[in-house]
């Protein structure tokens, strides 16, 4: 339990420390430091919901995504073509990738592309900006989402889906438990 809450602790200072630096970051930087190639096309499509639940709230393209343990929804993505679990983190301002994910998917920050610094649980962590080009979940896509790659171990293998991706949604909202998108 006590590795639950470290973990939890963590992601929460890391989105705080986040939601301060990265849009700063952002709007001085014209380029990300990283670009990745897409070497895959997704196959990914249609909406998704849980069995028996009512769509009568629900627009016909509204993927949903019920709230596991702990009452945080989790979903595997692809991320240009790969597939990757997020956390999905609506305090984070930007989409966050674990530096061992991020290589696993054809991004290769250098030492000097890690400019931002965050403030985590387990001290300083720093981070690379970086462009994403497409992440893929369901009938949901979203090109060109600015995002940030930790250095190696700074989350512990998580990645989070934040804003730089949920605002590109034309809505998203919890509602009893469940996580509704609308592109």
């Amino acid at each position: 339990m006590n590795g639950i809450v470290q973990l939890s602790i963590g992601v929460v200072v890391l989105s705080a420390a986040a939601s301060y630096i990265l849009p700063d970051l952002v709007e001085r930087e014209t380029r990300p430091a990283v670009v990745a190639k897409s070497d895959e096309a997704s196959s990914w499509t249609g909406d998704f919901r849980p069995e028996g639940a009512s769509t009568d709230f629900l627009p016909s393209r509204a993927v949903t995504i019920n709230a596991g343990r702990g009452g945080h929804f989790n979903l595997d993505a692809r991320v240009d073509g790969r597939v990757v679990p997020f956390l999905v983190d609506t305090g984070a301002t930007a989409v966050v990738l674990s530096y061992e994910d991020a290589r696993r998917i054809g991004y290769n920050p250098k030492p000097s592309d890690f400019v931002g610094r965050s403030q985590t649980a387990n001290g300083i962590a720093h981070f690379a900006p970086v462009l994403i080009n497409e992440i893929r979940f369901r009938s949901i896509t979203v090109r060109n989402v600015r995002g940030a790659i930790m250095e190696r171990g700074a989350l512990g293998n998580k990645n989070l889906l934040g804003n730089t991706f949920l605002s590109k949604l034309s809505e998203y909202k919890v509602r009893n438990g469940t996580l509704i998108m609308v592109p």
